[in-house]
């Protein structure tokens, strides 16, 4: 990501000032915004797993602070994941719609082209079919 764009007037208006919500009892709750604000993150860089996230927010208290995260008591890998599990991917897809329309309006991206990466994914299987398999 570029550092243009981390100064930009863009990324303060996908991260916002941070915001502290009320709490009473039990453990600290990670807030939503800020867990958000992470993945939007995660999204737009290059980093590729939940360990290396929570790394990098360490390694960067202005980012961790930027994203509404106090530096000090970052939520563990677990609370990113269950933000993960417990949110529906249609609100994912939303964001991503109206960011990348907000990257194309403000011309950090053009939108003139269309890249498509494509690669065969291995998976673990047993073949089933004894009169396919390979004899060696």
């Amino acid at each position: 990501m570029s550092k243009a764009f981390l100064n930009s007037r863009l990324y303060s208006a996908i991260f916002p000032l941070p915001f502290k919500e009320n709490q009473n009892t039990g453990r600290p709750k990670t807030p939503f915004l800020s867990s958000l604000k992470c993945f939007i993150y995660m999204s737009v860089s290059i980093v590729k797993n939940l360990s290396e996230l929570r790394r990098i927010l360490l390694n960067n208290p202005s980012l961790c602070l930027k994203c509404g995260f106090d530096p000090l008591h970052l939520p563990p890998v677990e609370r990113f994941s269950s933000f993960l599990r417990d949110t529906p991917s249609i609100f994912f897809e939303r964001i991503e719609t109206q960011l990348v329309k907000e990257l194309v309006d403000s011309g950090v991206v053009s939108g003139r082209y269309l890249t498509l990466d494509t690669c065969s994914v291995p998976i673990q299987c047993k073949e089933n079919n004894l009169k396919t398999s390979s004899r060696e």
